[in-house]
């Protein structure tokens, strides 16, 4: 099966699990701004964006890590992780991945737009 822009799951670079992607990106947004708020730091764009694209690159890591555990610890994988449906954490394509990566950091940029962030000097 070759590759594609949209459609397959897993395999292409956008499918329908992108947009649950982007939505995430826009939600760690909203959370790394309200962190900042709480913990009183100087806001940096660049800083919310290190983080938040750190956050995506993170979780496909954990998905790696998630993956191995269903398929050689099952027993584990059942037992610990039995509020993710087993289908959630299927073998992905290279390309599938750097789509999940670039629909986070679009929700990101759509929150920093949205809420019209900017540095502060």
């Amino acid at each position: 099966m070759g590759y594609s822009l949209f459609g397959v799951r897993d395999i292409s670079l956008f499918d329908y699990i992108s947009l649950g992607h982007f939505l995430t990106g826009f939600i760690v947004g909203v959370l790394i701004l309200r962190v900042m708020i709480i913990l009183k730091v100087r806001f940096n764009l660049f800083s919310y964006f290190v983080i938040g694209i750190a956050c995506a690159i993170w979780w496909e890591d954990l998905e790696v890590v998630l993956r191995f555990l269903k398929a050689n610890y099952r027993l584990v994988f059942d037992k610990v992780f039995f509020l993710f449906p087993s289908y959630v954490f299927a073998a992905e394509s290279w390309l599938n991945v750097l789509g999940d990566v670039l629909m986070n950091t679009l929700g990101l940029l759509f929150y920093a737009k949205y809420a019209k962030l900017k540095s502060k000097n």
